[in-house]
């Protein structure tokens, strides 16, 4: 059987599911990750990690929806931070996962839709905000580093906007990896992510 589902009759049955979780998630050797939209109403999946039930030197990292979700995990979980997810699930090792609500979980075992979820995590982690990266305030760009975050975030190449700005090529995209790492971001679309979410562009 590929799938299996951890039932409770109410969401005061959590406790009653928990040590299944507590089994998936101790027989880890390589990886847990977790996509956790709202902690306080994922409380099976978030208790999990302060305990002692993940084996020590297995790497593990969350992306939560908000940075007061963030608190409260401890330091050895690798954290980041997109308000855009909705998702839930729990991986381990890229062999099975844990998806669905407190009250209906469903334990994933194909291959194939495990690694769609492996893959759909790796995309959000890349995009995500690391919880302890300090950034600049996104007011502290210059007009011309908006500028260039702008016409890239149109699709518009280096030459094309050091053309129209009367600027090198060399120029933009120094003004572009200062840019990037002002607003903290680790790819040119996150950068425009992040600048169009708060009104710059």
């Amino acid at each position: 059987m590929t799938h299996s589902f951890l039932t409770s009759p109410s969401a005061g049955g959590s406790d009653q599911i928990r040590p299944d979780i507590n089994t998936l998630c101790s027989s880890a050797r390589r990886s847990v990750v977790v996509l956790l939209p709202n902690p306080r109403t994922g409380v099976v999946f978030s208790r999990i990690f302060n305990s002692a039930v993940i084996p020590p030197g297995v790497r593990t990292r969350v992306v939560v929806d908000s940075s007061s979700g963030a608190a409260g995990f401890p330091e050895s979980v690798e954290l980041r931070v997109d308000p855009l997810i909705s998702e839930r699930f729990l991986m381990i090792d890229g062999r099975v996962a844990l998806t669905g609500h407190t009250s209906r979980m469903a334990v994933v075992r194909t291959p194939a839709l495990v690694t769609l979820l492996g893959e759909l995590f790796e995309r959000v982690w890349s995009q995500a905000e690391p919880r302890s990266r300090e950034r600049e305030p996104l007011s502290s760009l210059t007009d011309q580093e908006r500028t260039v975050l702008r016409m890239s975030a149109e699709g518009l190449t280096d030459e094309v906007i050091a053309r129209h700005l009367g600027l090198t090529s060399r120029t933009v995209r120094r003004h572009m990896a200062t840019a990037m790492e002002r607003v903290g971001a680790q790819s040119r679309f996150q950068a425009g992510v992040r600048i169009a979410k708060a009104g710059i562009v």
